[in-house]
């Protein structure tokens, strides 16, 4: 039987915190310094099999990256035992484990070293890294004048290229654009039917639940859910609407969005289509028939356009009252080469929906195979005869 990535048995992180505060004597007011211990993670037991992807979700502060940290062995745990098997290659925040004045083409045999690359082996695997990043312009210069997607490309290229048995990535692809988020999520399903094992540390819910096969909730340093990753995200949507600490009692989100997803004709997660062919959009959606009647809105872009919404009301769709449903439509995408977004949002007719009230955009790439300018391919068929 093979052994677990990554076991946590009861894991627990402390840290020190120290408050200063002002207090009063016969001598007059003095400053001092107490130290109270902060427990950032306690009583935390994981198993990850190799091959398996799991997404990782909480409020900020709630102990996600210090969990990550340790799996990383960047930090100890101060109870409990971690232990994970194989080569790790962590993507932890941008720019770690670059020298800034040292250039690319010098980090990307520095970064491989650290993860654990022979010298040999990246150079063996140099120019699919360099490829892989879109860095051949800068790749003698200082990265020290990277940009951050520029830093992450190719932090992201070294650490795939290592073929790693644990991957790491602490939200650091939300710095990439769409196109190049794509693209890595597309090899971290690669590396994953390779045995490699994913964990991912995200606030992209709708990526969450593409890419990964397992949801874990972490709130106020405790592991509060550990199942299915669709699950996950309805309990960690729960933790958020019953959070305390805002002040505010917010009202109650009557037709909301519960899962949005572009599927293949077969079922298939629709990550990559032909232009020309069908996709089939599925939204999840409830409505507790309290207020006016909601419509369903999908709508597509790309990065700058624009490119198609259309509305359906709430009865229009054959449904009635208090509902929770699932609609699909299936759609052409006559679209030229690139990366789409699509977003869903159920709310009365006018009506603002709060950003937080919404699910994040799923994307999708479409790739044609010969060159149009534009959005559109209207599919023009020229011929010519001789007058």
């Amino acid at each position: 039987m093979t052994a677990p990535s990554i076991e946590l048995h009861n894991v627990g992180k402390r840290f020190a915190k120290m408050t200063d505060r002002t207090v009063g004597g016969r001598v007059g007011l003095h400053r001092r310094t107490t130290r109270e211990e902060f427990w950032a993670l306690r009583g935390v037991d994981l198993t990850v099999q190799p091959g398996e992807c799991i997404g990782i979700v909480g409020r900020n502060g709630s102990g996600k990256s210090t969990l990550l940290s340790m799996l990383a062995a960047v930090s100890a745990p101060s109870e409990g035992r971690v232990v994970v098997r194989g080569r790790v290659a962590p993507l932890l925040s941008v720019g770690v484990g670059f020298h800034p004045e040292l250039t690319g083409r010098e980090n990307v045999f520095i970064n491989g070293a650290v993860l654990g690359m022979s010298r040999d082996e990246v150079s063996r695997r140099f120019d699919e890294i360099v490829e892989f990043a879109g860095v051949e312009a800068f790749l003698d210069t200082p990265v020290k004048f990277y940009s951050s997607g520029m830093f992450v490309r190719l932090g992201f290229a070294i650490a795939v290229n290592a073929t790693p048995d644990v991957l790491l990535v602490d939200e650091v692809l939300a710095v990439g654009d769409l196109a190049f988020q794509v693209k890595c999520f597309d090899r971290m399903r690669e590396l994953q039917r390779g045995g490699t094992t994913v964990v991912v540390v995200t606030h992209n819910l709708q990526a969450m639940e593409v890419l990964c096969d397992r949801g874990v909730v972490i709130d106020t340093g405790a592991l509060r859910f550990d199942g299915g990753v669709h699950a996950a995200v309805g309990r960690y949507h729960q933790l958020l609407s019953d959070d305390p600490t805002t002040g505010v009692e917010r009202a109650p989100t009557t037709s909301r969005v519960l899962a949005l997803e572009v599927l293949n004709p077969d079922g298939t997660p629709a990550t990559s289509v032909t232009s020309g062919s069908e996709v089939v959009v599925r939204v999840e959606m409830v409505h507790e028939a309290i207020g006016a009647e909601p419509a369903l809105q999908l709508s597509i872009a790309d990065d700058s356009t624009d490119i198609y919404t259309e509305t359906k009301p709430w009865s229009s769709l054959g449904l009635t009252g208090a509902t929770h449903a699932v609609v699909t439509a299936r759609l052409a995408v006559p679209l030229t080469t690139g990366t789409y977004s699509v977003r869903a949002t159920l709310a009365p007719h006018g009506a603002v929906v709060a950003e937080e009230d919404t699910l994040p955009p799923t994307f999708f790439r479409v790739t044609l195979d010969h060159p149009v300018n534009g959005v559109v391919d209207l599919g023009a068929r020229a011929s010519a005869t001789f007058v």
